[in-house]
């Protein structure tokens, strides 16, 4: 017990160094987890351009033109016309059709959020949407469907007023059209009773970036202990040059 005291004793600078390292890391590290924490929402944005090959839409436009030409004398018949109006209708959605913009909306708390209101910002033509989500019945996603509302004039579309998103599950919207991205902009709002999804915009990163970006809590805490191995062989040689200095000056007076 007193060869422990002694040396305890002997090396308080150096303990009293380790404790204050670990406070302060410890601490940065609750203030990292308490701001980075996972969100009780969380909505992930991907974009992607949707437009055909040229090798395609030439012949597409080719074949079009060719059938559009034949079609007018026979538009009384039923058949025809709606023929028409389809080639028109698919036409039209390809021509307008810049991007898809997929919004993955995951609830990750361990009840349900209700009451969810989504507005998304910044669409110029709007060609087409679609529902769909994890546990979530044909019926449900019908009734989210009807709940969607598109203003013109302000370029926002809103799906309000959905009922619930059960825990752990995802709710995906698909939206097609042309879309304006601002990088500076969340391209969408989403709310429920008590808060609001956190935005993430989704980004493909290759090579040593990659390699970064998966193991960043791994590097991080490799980093943490290299540095803290360091101070201390610092703070050792440290301790020990001036003990050996004090026991010369001793020695000599």
């Amino acid at each position: 017990m007193k060869i422990l005291i002694k040396y305890l004793l002997k090396h308080q600078r150096l303990f009293e160094t380790l404790a204050a390292i670990l406070f302060i890391v410890l601490s940065c590290w609750g203030i990292f987890s308490l701001v980075f924490k996972t969100p009780d929402m969380e909505v992930i944005v991907t974009v992607s351009d949707a437009n055909l090959p040229n090798s395609i839409s030439q012949k597409y436009d080719k074949s079009i033109l060719t059938l559009i030409n034949k079609v007018p004398n026979r538009r009384s018949e039923p058949d025809v016309k709606k023929a028409a109006e389809d080639i028109e209708e698919v036409s039209n959605f390809l021509e307008k059709t810049k991007n898809k913009v997929t919004f993955e909306i995951t609830n990750n708390s361990k009840i349900n959020l209700n009451n969810i209101d989504i507005r998304i910002k910044n669409i110029n033509d709007l060609t087409a949407w679609g529902v769909s989500g994890t546990t979530l019945q044909s019926i449900e996603s019908s009734e989210i469907l009807k709940t969607m509302h598109e203003d013109p004039q302000t370029g926002v579309i809103t799906f309000a007023c959905i009922e619930k998103i059960p825990p752990k599950t995802k709710l995906v919207i698909t939206i097609w059209g042309k879309v304006k991205l601002y990088y500076f902009d969340d391209p969408v709002s989403i709310t429920y009773d008590g808060g609001f999804a956190k935005v993430i915009r989704s980004t493909t990163v290759k090579g040593f970036s990659s390699f970064i970006i998966d193991n960043f809590n791994v590097l991080v805490f490799f980093m943490i202990i290299l540095n803290i191995g360091l101070f201390l062989f610092i703070c050792d040689r440290t301790v020990n040059k001036n003990e050996k200095s004090e026991i010369k000056n001793t020695t000599i007076s």
